[in-house]
C-alpha cells in the first residue's frame, strides 16, 4: 500500500493535541506547510504512520505523552462542564443561604463537593503502574494490575482497573482511547478488554466502598448521639446499621476475593439478621 497523496514535503515537526474546551483532537503539522489532521478521522492512522516513516528524524509528540488522559465527564468536554457545574452549586448555595442559612448551606456545599470532584476522574498511565480514578487515588503497579478494559460510555469511553485491593475507573475522551491502548501494550504488556467486566468488577468497585462504610457510620452515629434528644435510640438504631453493613461488607470481600462461598454464608446471615429485625418489630406492634 503506497502513502497518502496529501502529505506535506517538508515538516519541523509533529504534536498531537486535545482541547479540553471543544472536545476535538488533531495532529498539528509544523513548518512551512502547517496543517491539522483531526484525530480519528477516515484515515488517520495511515497518514500518521506514512508521516513518521518519511520524516523519522523529526520530533513527535502528544500532549499525553506524560501518560496523563484529560477527564471527560459523561463524554463532555470538561471545561465547560466544570464552569456550568460550579455555577450551579455555588447558585444553590447560595440560595441555602438566603432561604435557610449558612448551617443548610454548608451542607448543600459538603453534598455537592463529591460529584464535582469527581468530574475530575483521569487515567495516568506512567512506567511505574496505572493511576486512575480521583486526584487522590493512588498509583496502581503494574504487577498487582488484573485485567484493564474500556467500553463506551454516553459520549466518551469508559476505562476500568482491576487489581488486587479493588477497581478503580474514569471516562476519558473516546478519540484517545488508540492512545491509551498503545500505551498500556507498551509500558504494561497488557491488552485492553472490551466490555464493563461483568460480575467481577462489579463486587471490585465496591470493594473499598464497603470496607469504608461501616467506618463512616459508626462515626456518624458517635457524633448524631450528642446531637439529638434521644441519644439512645440514635446509638441503638446506628450501630444496628453498622452492623448490617459489616456483614454486608464482609460478604462483598468475600466474594471479590474469589471466595464465593464464604460469601453465601455472609449473606445468609444477614438475611438471618433481617429476619430477626422483622420479628423484634412484629413483637412491639399492637396486638
Amino acid at each position: 500500500m503506497g502513502e497518502p497523496p496529501d502529505l506535506p514535503t517538508q515538516a519541523t515537526g509533529f504534536l498531537e493535541r486535545y482541547d479540553p474546551w471543544t472536545g476535538r483532537a488533531w495532529l498539528e503539522l509544523r513548518g512551512p506547510e502547517p496543517a491539522r489532521i483531526p484525530l480519528g478521522s477516515e484515515g488517520y492512522a495511515q497518514r500518521r504512520r506514512a508521516l513518521r516513516q518519511r520524516f523519522a528524524d523529526r520530533p513527535f509528540s502528544s500532549e499525553w505523552a506524560d501518560g496523563r488522559f484529560p477527564p471527560a465527564p459523561a463524554g463532555l468536554p470538561v471545561y465547560p462542564v466544570l464552569v456550568l457545574s460550579w455555577l450551579a452549586g455555588s447558585g444553590a448555595c447560595g440560595l441555602a443561604a438566603f432561604t435557610a442559612g449558612p448551617l443548610p448551606a454548608a451542607g448543600v456545599a459538603l453534598g455537592l463537593s463529591w460529584p464535582l470532584v469527581r468530574m475530575l476522574d483521569a487515567v495516568h498511565v506512567i512506567p511505574r503502574g496505572i493511576r486512575i480514578g480521583p486526584p487522590w487515588a493512588p498509583c496502581v503497579s503494574w504487577h498487582e494490575i488484573e485485567a484493564v478494559g474500556v467500553y463506551p460510555r454516553w459520549l466518551g469511553a469508559r476505562v476500568w482497573v482491576r487489581h488486587a485491593r479493588g477497581q478503580g475507573s474514569a471516562t476519558i475522551p473516546r478519540v484517545l482511547v488508540p492512545a491509551l491502548r498503545a500505551r498500556v501494550r507498551r509500558l504494561g504488556a497488557l491488552s485492553l478488554r472490551g466490555g464493563d467486566g461483568g460480575i467481577a468488577s462489579w463486587y471490585a468497585r465496591w470493594r473499598v466502598p464497603a470496607m469504608g462504610g461501616p467506618w463512616g457510620l459508626l462515626v456518624g452515629t458517635l457524633v448524631a448521639c450528642w446531637l439529638t434528644p434521644w441519644p439512645w435510640l440514635v446509638l441503638a438504631v446506628g450501630l444496628a446499621g453498622v452492623a448490617v453493613l459489616v456483614v454486608l461488607s464482609s460478604a462483598i470481600e468475600a466474594r471479590a476475593s474469589g471466595w464465593g462461598a464464604g460469601s453465601v454464608l455472609w449473606l445468609t446471615l444477614l438475611y438471618a439478621l433481617f429476619l430477626a429485625a422483622l420479628a423484634v418489630v412484629a413483637l412491639q406492634l399492637p396486638t
